[in-house]
Formats: structure tokens, sequence, C-alpha cells
């Protein structure tokens, strides 16, 4: 019979700030055997612990918590601490004790050199670790006090060992402050113990300490007990064995496991940590047995309706490990965590691994992992083909690596007779001669599909591989592979998972062979991009590096924020073993796995190798130097895969944490279920139907063992039908989980013209949008350019908050700089909110920590240049989160573990347009009933650099396909408030249909920017075309663009508009297609103008302006040549971007002639800028400049233009021919152009156009390119 929850409270008083009182242990019973000195508590303190107490800790804290803190269990964790405040240069040294003294065998030697201090201290025990300890002790007194922040970082170290020790549950219990509260809930001795601490404070944080320390106190006690309990348990049932009759015959229960030892630890390990992870309380009892021993194994555990259940397996081993591993497998196979293999079936998998391992031929061990491939199932496939797969990748043989694919398709085939007795034939079942009629046996006629952990593993082994187009190809062919759909709770969840994660897989190869490929093109351009390392050592799979680093390589790695996780790759450096060809060749991929130093003085890190390629080349394991280049960082990656595995897994693999992200029904819903027409009605507030992917029990880890207890033989029949069947079949709705909430309050309350809980002044659309957000689970706002989207977020935000203040609201967005446009938003209208994230250090992100009691400490440090600054701010961070009701975040930065406790039922999501699916499904992930989606579809979409990840739909935001599906009305944002009326018409006409009306935008208030005369009195855009006399002068810098004869004018333009002075320089942006004109304007701006001048103004890409604006916007088209290729510029979302920027002027540098090549959106606009009279010749650009300083020197190409034969829009200029040859001096040293007419095709005699530019990827260079000029 299961025990009762226990509450436990201690009510006896508590002396000191928090409450503390001496503990002491009870005797135990005198037939009790004694605890182990791990599990018994508290230990007998040593003479001088009183000292050391006295001397580190004074009156601070908790005196109890003080000592357990110098106990050989934490005293290393306190003395690491110690050492991260101080660093000091540390030498140890540990040797056999002199004479073997009698207090042990070993003397270990610790110094410390700090600020030029030197303090040394030794210490002697029976092992090393003991001798260390008792060195600790004694330098630690030398130490002398411990500053605020040590102590509260170590009190946090010690607690959150413990928390994660216990797998204990936290929750916040609200009080009144100053004072902290929460409680946690544990499995201790399959008992569920709930215990609640509380601590006081002059403020929050020091209230926390407080009770963080309490209550680990509390839970020492407990464990005190529970030992004593223990060893009282184990005296009685050794007593109980003594007394059994030694003749007495019992049946075996099955036969005595086969296991090995290794396979017998790995199980029993396996089980420890299922059952803690899910909070179960597990009870053996090992007896004798006939045939070895019998383990009786009983779990109990909680289920989501508050019960308890039980169930028992009974199984024997040869010896007590082997009992207890069968009787835990059998018992994981129950409860649906693991799934059964057959004793032969691991040994031949334990057997293709050691192939593997000893190095034997590639093609038999893939020969021999086909063979199984084809023999077993995917449980057997689990234990082998991880390693097969990375030593084939390795390797680079495309044919064995598709010999493996297609083994592994063939699996998922229907499996008729003829097809089983081929199979059979092949793997060697059988001779050749088999008869069809009676094919080969098999005991897996069905189809065997692929375990979706184990194709994620070999996903990833293909993502982060030197051998770049390899990778990709093969990842290709992996997406044919089909996934066991017993993980999911239905075919829509898994076809989801299995589109997204394979997206994801490719769009992450191709951002990493992206880097790997500019690290290579651009290595030697600059000092500062790179690090140099030593190595200390290198044991497949980690080298640890040493550096100490030069003034760049500290800049390089603050400025990329390098930390754990990141990728990087690694290049031999040592010039005198390998050639430079040879050392980029041997080069790998690896992760970092520590960091130490604080990137002022040196460096230590370890790396992990992320494949097997490096195994090809032993001579890289001796290479002494090596040069770290930076790549990515995984974070980004690693949350998204793991929010979708939260929305669409129903089982995840045995012994890994379960991904923290909690998808409530009805958001669930919308997101799986978007094409179907019961969906519109769920996205208001209609009932979400039950089925089985949004039933919250399909996604319980026990459900399956819930089942098995309740005597249910037979499984609950999932639903993976359609959803009109689905409907049809299952009559019940569910509602969400609170009857009536304030969503439907507000409903009725503004249906009956109550209003808006917001002080904001609101358009109508805006109003409207509003009111959708306050009544409906799902808002879909499009804001066109300059229309307020930040606005109405900030209105929504405000409503929510005033409606219901106790609620959490998360606002994320796709960049740090739109995030922090939306904290500046909310600060400018007086709505408090706490910004989480890695963005800059701005005035705004500080306010929300201002008011907290230790921001003074925060910048005494900061004064001081402390290295614990940054660790302070972070934890003002924390508090500001628990403390404040609106937190702004990144989609991706709200995947912090900050966040893992926090619900936020209310989500909204601005510049939605820009982020790819997956990253929004991290801030849904938090419990999310109510989600407002904010941004334009018609502007430009996330950046995806694999192409066939953009075939598959990555690009689709979450917004469009919403908008495309019709599931919600959306809500279009229709007064413009930015753009001179002149500007936004064009854009207005040809993306939006008319809809948009400027309000407040006149010539009073956007009047004409000074220094260029503008053509038309009525119009602020303007195209100067180089087409008369500069044509077809467009360069490559690989496959990116850039265009010399394009900087004069600008230049020029420049030089009048500021002269005038009625423009600040930060109010001009340039703006082009390309990063390789980018760096080439930048450069010429610097060397024209005083720099502190020209960096006020801002270059950018358009893909990299887009949400800012400027007043006058200056465009460099870049393309021009004779065939009328624009690449990328053909795309309607970057020229509605571009064109919709500026405030009071728009000027367009360009090739007329080339542009009028798309039909679709450049030539209606040039159509328009003619007729407007505002297309003027580059030849006649100082006539319109009122300080005129340009300099037109014609350059002649040779050939048909298109556009000169079928005729140009008004305004437009023919080409003229001469015979000068460029000469700039904007042109760095390497670089050469070719400005004959080869290879060039021009529009054809009849008018047609010319064929298509070749399809290719058009990469960019590194942002940073133009500082290698």
């Amino acid at each position: 019979m299961a025990r009762p929850l226990s509450r436990w409270r201690r009510s006896a008083p508590r002396d000191g700030a928090g409450g503390s009182s001496s503990l002491s242990r009870s005797a135990p019973p005198p037939d009790a055997a004694t605890p182990p000195a791990s599990t018994a508590g508290f230990v007998s303190p040593p003479a001088n612990i009183h000292v050391l107490t006295s001397v580190l800790f004074g009156d601070r804290g908790l005196e109890a918590f003080n000592r357990l803190t110098l106990d050989d269990e934490f005293i290393l964790h306190f003395y690491g601490v110690r050492q991260t405040f101080s660093k000091p240069a540390v030498q140890e040294h540990c040797e056999r004790a002199p004479g073997g003294g009698s207090n042990g065998g070993f003397l270990h030697t610790v110094m410390w050199t700090v600020r030029g201090r030197e303090m040394k201290a030794t210490g002697i025990g029976r092992s090393k670790k003991d001798a260390k300890k008792e060195a600790v002790k004694s330098l630690l007194l030398q130490l002398g006090a411990v500053a605020a922040q040590e102590y509260e970082q170590m009190t946090r170290v010690i607690f959150n060992t413990l928390r994660g020790k216990l797998n204990a549950k936290q929750r916040v219990i609200p009080t009144s402050r100053p004072q902290h509260s929460f409680e946690w809930t544990f499995l201790m001795d399959g008992e569920m113990q709930v215990v609640e601490a509380t601590g006081s404070g002059s403020h929050a944080a020091e209230a926390e300490i407080a009770a963080m320390q309490d209550m680990y106190i509390r839970v020492q006690e407990l464990k005190e007990k529970a030992a004593i309990r223990r060893a009282v348990l184990n005296a009685e049932a050794s007593k109980s064995r003594k007394q059994q009759q030694p003749q007495e015959h019992r049946s075996p229960i099955a036969r005595p496991s086969q296991l090995s030892k290794h396979t017998a630890g790995e199980i029993n390990m396996l089980h420890n940590t299922v059952t803690a992870q899910n909070q179960i309380k597990a009870t053996e009892t090992i007896t004798e047995a006939s045939e070895g021993h019998k383990c009786s194994l009983e779990w109990k555990w909680k289920s989501n309706d508050g019960r308890m259940h039980s169930h028992v397996i009974e199984a024997v081993g040869s010896t007590k490990a082997g009992a207890r591993a069968q009787a835990a497998m059998q018992m994981m196979q129950a409860a649906g965590f693991i799934e059964h293999v057959e004793d032969k079936d691991r040994q031949a998998a334990m057997a293709v691994v050691a192939l593997v391992e000893n190095k034997k031929d590639l093609a038999l061990y893939v020969e021999s992992a086909c063979r199984l491939i084809a023999e077993t199932r995917g449980a057997v496939w689990r234990l082998f083909l991880p390693v097969v797969w990375r030593a084939a990748m390795a390797e680079g043989n495309r044919s064995l690596v598709n010999v493996l694919i297609d083994q592994l398709k063939m699996q998922a085939a229907p499996r008729s007779a003829v097809a089983v007795a081929a199979q059979g034939e092949a793997a060697g079942q059988g001779p050749s001669g088999v008869s069809t009629q009676e094919p080969v046996k098999s005991s897996y006629d069905a189809p065997k599909v692929m375990p979706p952990d184990l194709w994620e593993t070999l996903l990833d082994e293909c993502t982060v591989l030197t051998n770049c187009e390899f990778g990709q190809s093969v990842l290709h062919e992996l997406g044919g592979l089909s996934l066991d759909s017993s993980w999911f709770p239905s075919t829509l969840a898994m076809r989801y998972f299995h589109n997204y994660r394979l997206m994801l897989a490719l769009e992450w190869q191709a951002q990493v062979a992206t880097n790997i490929s500019d690290r290579r093109a651009f290595a030697d351009l600059g000092e500062g991009k790179h690090v140099v390392l030593t190595r200390k050592a290198a044991t497949f799979p980690v080298f640890s590096f040493s550096t100490f680093l030069r003034e760049e390589e500290r800049i390089f790695l603050r400025s990329v924020q390098f930390r754990e996780d990141d990728i990087v790759l690694l290049r031999p450096a040592d010039t005198h073993t390998f050639t430079e060809e040879e050392s980029w060749q041997r080069c790998f991929v690896g992760v970092v796995t520590s960091v130490k130093g604080d990137f002022s003085d040196s460096m230590n890190v370890n790396i992990r190798v992320a494949t097997a390629e490096v195994k090809k080349y032993p001579e890289v394991f001796t290479s002494n130097k090596f040069k770290l280049y930076y790549l990515t960082p995984a974070v980004t990656h690693d949350r998204m895969v793991q929010a979708l595995r939260g929305l669409t897994m129903s089982k995840h693999p045995a012994g890994k944490s379960p991904p923290p992200y909690v998808f409530a029904p009805e958001i669930r819903y919308l997101l799986l279920h978007t094409s179907e027409p019961v969906a519109e009605k769920v996205s208001g507030r209609g009932p979400v139907p039950q089925l089985s992917d949004t039933d919250p029990q399909q996604y319980n880890p026990l459900h399956q063992l819930d089942e098995l207890a309740d005597g249910d033989s037979c499984k609950k029949q999932r639903v993976q039908s359609s959803l009109l069947q689905q409907v049809a079949m299952q009559a019940r709705r569910q509602t969400p989980s609170s009857s009536r909430s304030s969503m439907e309050d507000s409903h009725e309350m503004l249906a009956d013209g109550f209003r808006l809980p917001t002080g904001l002044p609101l358009n109508e659309a805006q109003r409207q949008a509003t009111i959708s957000a306050m009544t409906n689970r799902l808002t879909l706002v499009q804001g066109p350019p300059g229309t307020g989207k930040t606005h109405v977020a900030c209105a929504i935000i405000d409503a929510w908050q005033r409606l219901n203040p106790t609620k959490k609201i998360l606002a994320v967005a796709d960049s740090n700089v739109a995030a922090d446009n939306l904290m500046e938003g909310l600060s400018n209208r007086g709505i408090r909110s706490v910004r989480v994230g890695s963005g800059s250090e701005s005035d705004l992100k500080e306010e929300s920590i201002q008011d907290l009691p230790r921001y003074r400490d925060l910048l005494r440090m900061r004064d001081k240049n402390s290295g614990e600054a940054r660790s302070l701010r972070m934890l003002l961070v924390r508090e500001a989160v628990r403390k404040y009701s609106v937190i702004i975040a990144t989609c991706v930065g709200s995947g912090h573990e900050m966040f893992d406790d926090v619900t936020f039922e209310r989500v909204i999501i601005d510049e939605c347009a820009q982020s790819i699916e997956p990253s929004n499904l991290i801030p849904l992930g938090h419990g999310c009933r109510s989600v407002v989606l904010i941004g334009d579809h018609k502007q430009l979409p996330p950046t995806i650099v694999s192409r066939e990840a953009s075939d598959g739909g990555l690009g689709v935001s979450l917004l469009e396909r919403f908008v495309g599906s019709g599931i919600a009305p959306i809500h279009l944002l229709n007064e413009q408030r930015r753009m001179h009326p002149s500007i936004a018409h064009f854009p207005n006409m040809q993306f939006y249909q008319g809809k948009i009306f400027s309000r407040d935008v006149d010539d009073c208030n956007r009047p004409p920017v000074a220094g260029f005369l503008w053509p038309s009195p009525h119009s602020r855009v303007c195209l100067i075309d180089i087409s008369s006399g500069l044509a077809n002068m467009e360069l490559s810098l690989g496959t990116s663009k850039y265009s010399l004869v394009e900087i004069d004018p600008i230049l020029a333009i420049l030089r009048s508009v500021l002269q005038c002075g009625t423009i600040r320089p930060s109010e001009i942006g340039i703006l082009t297609p390309y990063d390789a004109q980018k760096a080439r304007i930048r450069f010429a701006l610097n060397d024209s103008f005083d720099k502190a001048l020209s960096y006020q103004i801002d270059v950018d890409s358009v893909d990299g302006f887009q949400g800012k604006e400027k007043d006058l916007i200056i465009f460099s088209a870049v393309r021009s040549n004779p065939r009328g290729e624009i690449g990328f510029l053909k795309d309607a979302r970057r020229l509605n971007v571009m064109l919709t920027r500026a405030r009071r002027g728009l000027l367009v540098v360009g090739d007329q002639l080339s542009l009028w090549a798309d039909t679709v959106n450049w030539r209606p606009w040039i159509s328009w800028v003619g007729s407007q009279r505002s297309i003027i010749p580059v030849s006649r650009l100082n006539d319109y400049l009122e300080v005129p300083t340009y300099n037109f020197n014609p350059v002649s190409t040779s050939g048909p233009r298109v556009g000169a034969t079928a005729g140009v829009s008004v305004g437009a200029v023919a080409t003229t021919s001469g015979a000068t040859a460029l000469k700039s001096a904007y042109m760095p040293q390497g670089f050469q152009a070719d400005f004959g007419s080869g290879g060039m095709s021009a529009r054809g005699e009849d008018g047609r156009d010319a064929a298509p530019e070749p399809m290719h990827e058009e990469e960019e260079v590194p942002e940073d390119w133009e500082q290698h000029l």
C-alpha cells in the first residue's frame, strides 16, 4: 500500500536572520546498522571548524548552513567559488606523505598568488581528495572573510546541487516582502515529500538566500532520518534472510539474466535516472533463488489526477546486479521507456561496435551492420548504428553510406513474402535458391521504422562535417526515412516533427558550411578573427588548450560572446609540420565544453571533437599549435529543436530530461491542425476537439504505466485519421482548463461597449486589433511600414496588464534590435518591463533593475571593473523577472533556463514575419493560451541559408502560414505616419492595394531635404540613372556584387546635403542589397569625410535595415549588365522594405535599363517615377546639387542593352559608347575586373528576354569585410 503524501514543516523557532537552530543526529536503535557517512547528514566537525566558520562567515547567514558549507561534501565547491572571485594563480601538488603518518598517506600542497600576495597550505589525508580538503580548509583561513557576492554564489551552488540530486520541483509561494517562501516536492525512499522554507532579509535577494539555506537545513534533517530508517529496514531484511531454510525450493520465475556485467550496470544506471526524473519510488527486494537471485521491484508513483499507483515485477538473475537489471529492464519496458532487446541481438550489436573500434575494414562493418539491420528492429539499431554511421561519415564514402541508407529504407517498405525471402537471401539468412512460396522465416515481417531519437543522431552527424557537400547530400537522403509513429500522439504531429526537424538540420548544416567557407576564404585578411591556442592534451574526443590572449583576440572573443556549447573550427597551425593546404585539409569542427578565464589575460578551453573525421589524420593529435575560428552558437538551434520535441512528441528517450516546454491544448491544436475548418473557431473562443494530440495525458511519460496499473489490458486507441473523421467519431469536447477565463469575461464587457483597459490613443484599426487580443486565443496583426506596429503592441500589453496584473506577459521579437525597440516603446509609454537577453547594455535595459536594493553594488563593481559585475547583473535580472509581469526577450532568449518554472499565458510576438516558425515555438511553449502575432508578410521573410530548407517552407513564417490558411482574420493597420505621402504612394498601390492612408505627414512636418534640388516639387523620390555612360559596371566578389561607379554620385550628394546643414549625419541611411557594396561604401565614406562624421551615417544592407527609418535614404542598386539580370533585387518584399525606410526623401542610384528588365515591380516603379518627372541622368547630377562636386567620367562598354531595343519609360536615357577604362581609388589591391563582353548574352534580335541568370546562391562577404580593405 502506498504511503500517503507527507507535508513536512518544522515548527521549532530559529535564531539568527532567517531563523537557525543547531542540528544533531539521533542515535540509531541498537539493532540498526550504522548508516554510511555519505548519507548520514552531519559528520563530526574538525577541531577548528568553529574557528573556520567564525573567520569566514562571521554572523552572516544561518550558522547550521555555514557549518554544512565546510563539511566534506561541499568544501571543494566553496573553494571553487572563492577561486572564481579571487582569480588567483594556483599551483597544486600531491605526493605520498613522508612516513605515512597516522592521519593518512597523502600530502597535498596548494599555493595561491593573489595581487602579489602568496599563500600556501598543506593537508594530509588517507586519499588524495581527503588531503586536498584539509589543505583547502587551511588556505581558506588565510583568505579570511568572504564577500557578500561570494557568499550568495556559494549558497546558490550548494542549493542547486541538492535540488538537482533530488530532482525537486520548486514552487514559489507568494508572501509579503521582504520575505521569500517556496516549496519543494520530491521523492525520498519512495515517499513524496513536500517541504516549505521561508527566509527574510532587508531586500528580496537576501530573503531568497535565507530561504535557500533554510530549505537546505530542513532537507538535510530529512535525509538523516531516512538514513536511519533505511539502516533499520536493512537490518531486519538481513535477519529475515538468515532465518530462511536453506533446503527450501523455489520455482524459477524466469531463466537467469544473461546480461553482461557492463550491460547490467548501464541498465541499473538508466533505471535510477528514469525513476528520479519521473518521481517514482522504486523499492527492490532481493532474495536467493535456485538459479541465482530474485529481485522483486515495485514502482509507486502519483498520476496527474492525484491518485497513487503501484506495479510490481519479479525477475531472476545469476547475480544481484543481474537480477536488479533484469527487473529494471522489464519494468521500463512495461512503462514504455525502453523496448525489449534479446540477449543475442545485444551481443551481435556489440560485435559490430567492436569491428569499428578495432578499425576493421569499412566495408566489413557496414556489411555486418546491414545484416543486423535486416535481422532486428530499431531498439537494437540504437546500440550499434550511431557508431557505424559516425565512422562511415568520417570516411566520406558515399557508396557505403548509401548502402546503409538503402538498407534502412528497405525495412520500412511493405514486407511481402517475396520481399522477406529476397532480404533473407541478401542478408545471408538462406541459400540463393529459396522458393518464393516458402520465404525465409522472420519474426519481423511487419515494416520496421526508425526511432526518432536515432534518426536525429544520424542527422546531427551530417551537420558538422567539414566535408560540407557530402553532409548536405546525405541529409537529403535521410529525409526519406520513415519514423516510428509510437513516439507521437498523432500522424499530424509526426509529420510536423519530421518536416521541421529535417529543415532545421539542413539550415544548421548550411550555416556551418557557409561559416567554414568564409573562414577559409578570409582567414588571413587580418588579425583578430581567430585565436591561436597551445595544446595541453589531446585524447579523442577532447582537446585541451591554453593561451595568453593578445588585445585583438580579447576583443574578438568578447564580441562573439564566446561560451560553452559554441561551435568552432580548429586548424593545426604548426607551420613546420603542415603546409597551408594540408592544415586546412586537417581542420575539424568542435564543440566548446568548458571555458575558464574572463578574456582579460589568459584562457583555458576544452573542445570536444564533433565528428570522427580527425581520426584520419593521427598527426593532428601531436600538433602543438591550433587556430580557433568561431563558427556559430549552438543555443539557437538546440532550443528550437527542444521546443519542436515538446510540441510533437509524447515519448522521449529514456534517461534524457524531457523538453522544458509545455504547450496548452488550444495552442497545440492551432499549430498542428491549422488547415482544418474547426481551427477558425478554436482561434476565437471555441472549444478544442478532444484529440490524441491535444490530450495532455498523451504527454505524460507514465500514461502507459497508468493504464497497466489500472488493469487496462488494451491500450486506448490513438486517433490517427483526419480531423473530420476525428470530429465525427468523438462527440466530447474539451474547453480550456479554467472554466471561465479573464479573456472570456473581457469579451462580454467589450461586447457591451466596455472601454478598453488602456489609456493609449488608438485609431480604429489599432483598437480592433487590441479588442481581438483581449477576446481571442489568436490575433493576427499586419503592420505595413510606419503604421504603428510597436504602438499597438504596447497597447495590447498595457490592456492585458491592467485587466489581470497577476498573469505574466511575454513579449518577444526575432532580433535583439527589435526586442530593444519594443522595450523602448514600452518605456516611452510608461509601461514597466524587464528586458532579458544578451543585447547591448543600454540605459533602457537598466531601468528594470535600478530600483532593486543591490543595484548600487552593481554600480560600484562596474566602477572598479570587477569581473563579478556580470554575475551580479544576471542575479538582479532574475530577481526582476520574478518581480515584474511584463518580460521582453528575443524568441530564442525566451528559452533561457530562468523561464523554466514560469508560465506566460499571454504571449506577443513582434516582427513575426521575420522569424521562422520553430523559433516561435519557444515562447509559445511556456503555457501560452493567448497569442498575438504582429508583423508584415509583405516585407522581408526570415533569412534562410539552405536552398533546400527554403524550398521546404522553413522561410514561411508562422504569421504568413496562419494568414494563408484563413485561421483567423487579419487586422490591417491602415494609417501610416512615417513617410511623406509621395514616398508612400507607390508601395501602397503596388503592395497593399491602396488600403493605406497617410496621416499627419505633409510638407510642413516632412520638409524636403536641402542640398538636393528635387526635380518635381511634389515628389520626394528620385532615380539617378547611371545607364548613360556608366552602364555594365557591376563587379563580382565570389557571388556577391558591387559597383564602384555608383559610389561617387553618392559621395557628391552627401557633400551637398551635409554642407547645407538642415539634416544631421545620423538621419541619413545608405542602403544596398550586397554586403560587398556595403563594404566599399563604408571605405569611401571613411576616406572622404571625417571619421567622427562618417560613422554617424548608417550604411547597411536592405535586409539588415528592416524596422529602421531615416530622414534621407540613398539606395545603391549595384546591378548593371547587358543581360538585365538583377538577382534578388527582383524580390518584391526586398523592394518594399527599401522604398519605405525614408521619411523625407528617397534617392535611388542605379542602372535604369537593367532594373527595367524586372517587369513585375521595378518596371512599374520606374514608370511611376518617370511620370513624376523624377529621373535624372548621372551626367546632369551637378544640376540638382546646391553644392556641385560630382566629376562625371563616362565609361565605354559595347553590346546591346536590355531595354535599348524594346523601349523604356518616361525619363529613361539610352546607352552611350566610348573608350575609357575605369580606374577608381576605391578598388583595393588584389581585385581585378574584366570589362570585356565575353560571356555576356544580350537580348536577341527578336526582342525576347535573354537567358535567365544561372541559379546560384548569392553569398555575402562577412559583415566586417571592410576592416580588411
